[in-house]
């Protein structure tokens, strides 16, 4: 087995002139066996086969049918690449001093500044995401506390309405009907708060913060995560409320329990004490 090495090094096998400096000093190497050649990258920025970049360090299967491109900006001249029983590798080396992919260099710097805008206009792209990113989480530093404070106040609500069932007189068969109606609405309304847990929310509004604080990759789907949780917890409350008003309006029918004591009224701190008059008898 041969192996060639490719790049704009001097002392490669093959050569690549590259202006761009686009193409690594060691490039690549092709190992060719027989009929059977394997091509193995090298470099910072890649080696394509008929467009598709391989993975480095990996040796893949290539023929000489199949265009093969360094970084892009130049491609390999099959020519220069003996085939068994051809010439001796030095004859071939002084034939081929520099290897050039066909037109690769000239269309660097025809399109120089294409690429330029081309970069200019990744890099807005990446701000503008940032940016885009930076709003929402604002707006997630907003909703997770007002959703929090919707759960408690959900909760408040279902205990109150439990109290204003438990003060009804629920004997007649009608009214306990209707209590049995209601005791379902106030479960179903229990088992849809317990789906939106507020401790859980609070960590996931830190963790978005700190990751885009760090321009975290993560930020986009963990941002993403929360706002979608938010959405479920508002749908979540704005059902619960439904139940707990529906709850409330059955419950209004209902007779007060007779007989029940009454609380004593507590006397006004602000009252004063009348004075006792005591007769004493001698």
């Amino acid at each position: 087995m041969k192996s060639y090495t490719i790049g704009r090094e001097e002392s490669c096998n093959i050569i690549v002139s590259d202006p761009t400096q686009m193409v690594s000093r060691n490039h690549a190497t092709l190992n060719v066996d027989g009929n059977k050649m394997t091509i193995v990258d090298t470099s910072s920025n890649g080696t394509y086969i008929n467009g598709i970049r391989i993975q480095s360090g990996t040796p893949v299967p290539v023929t000489r049918k199949d265009v093969v491109s360094f970084a892009q900006v130049a491609e390999l001249d099959w020519k220069v690449v003996p085939k068994e029983g051809g010439k001796n590798v030095l004859v071939i080396l002084g034939v081929i001093a520099a290897v050039l992919l066909a037109g690769g260099g000239a269309w660097y710097f025809l399109n120089r500044e294409k690429h330029e805008d081309k970069n200019k206009t990744g890099e807005n792209e990446v701000e503008q995401m940032w940016k885009d990113l930076g709003v929402k989480v604002d707006t997630l530093k907003s909703a997770v506390p007002g959703l929090i404070a919707d759960i408690k106040a959900a909760g408040d609500s279902l205990a109150a309405v439990q109290e204003l069932l438990d003060n009804k007189n629920t004997a007649a068969k009608k009214d306990a009907k209707i209590a049995e109606n209601v005791k379902k609405s106030l479960w179903q309304a229990e088992d849809k708060l317990k789906s939106v847990n507020a401790e859980e929310l609070q960590k996931s509004l830190e963790s978005v913060i700190q990751s885009i604080g760090d321009k975290s990759e993560a930020t986009r789907t963990r941002v993403s995560e929360l706002e979608k949780k938010v959405a479920d917890g508002k749908s979540v409350i704005a059902a619960v409320n439904s139940l707990l008003n529906t709850a409330k309006g059955e419950i209004a029918t209902l007779p007060d329990q007779k007989g029940k004591a009454k609380p004593k009224p507590e006397p006004s701190k602000d009252a004063k004490e009348e004075p006792v008059n005591r007769v004493i008898n001698i």
